[in-house]
């Protein structure tokens, strides 16, 4: 349950600074660290409000302020539910502000509009290809029509066999 408790607090440092707190491949960077301290969201990042920099290093497993880690999921969800609700902020304000954001761009969606520019780049190479031989077949064409005769140049010789 105390792992369960941490590993939240990891996805909150995480959330709150970009950086990943536990030693793991996740894909975001490792955390910056005080010689073994981990250094706190607040310090990584100014904008966390103190509380929840306190709330997020005491799921970490560390006493803040005299306050102890907290050992279970219950703890953590009361003090986070009461950090919230003094924050001013209702549940639906948050919702609303979460839905006045617009959509959200899946990767699956970066990855179609990324391959609709491939496609449209090769088209239009291919197209300029074609009108740089079009226009070079007309060149060729007018060059050989436009002498004296209006013929093409005699060719080698026929022979019959």
């Amino acid at each position: 349950m105390v792992d369960d408790v941490r590993s939240l607090g990891a996805m909150l440092y995480a959330c709150l600074t970009a950086r990943w707190p536990m030693p793991s491949s996740t894909g975001l960077p490792a955390a910056v660290r005080d010689g073994a301290d981990l250094v706190p969201p607040r310090k990584a990042r100014a904008h966390v409000p103190t509380p929840l920099d306190r709330l997020c290093r005491r799921a970490l497993g560390e006493t803040v302020a005299g306050e102890e880690p907290f050992d279970n999921a219950r703890e953590f969800s009361v003090a986070l539910r009461a950090h919230l609700t003094r924050s001013g902020t209702t549940a639906a304000q948050r919702l609303d502000r979460r839905r006045s954001t617009g959509p959200v761009t899946t990767l699956k969606g970066v990855r179609q509009q990324g391959r609709r520019g491939v496609i449209a780049l090769i088209a239009l190479a291919v197209s300029i290809v074609i009108g740089g031989l079009l226009l070079l077949g007309v060149q060729v064409l007018n060059s050989v029509f436009s002498e004296p005769g209006g013929s093409p140049p005699p060719g080698p010789a026929a022979t019959n066999r």
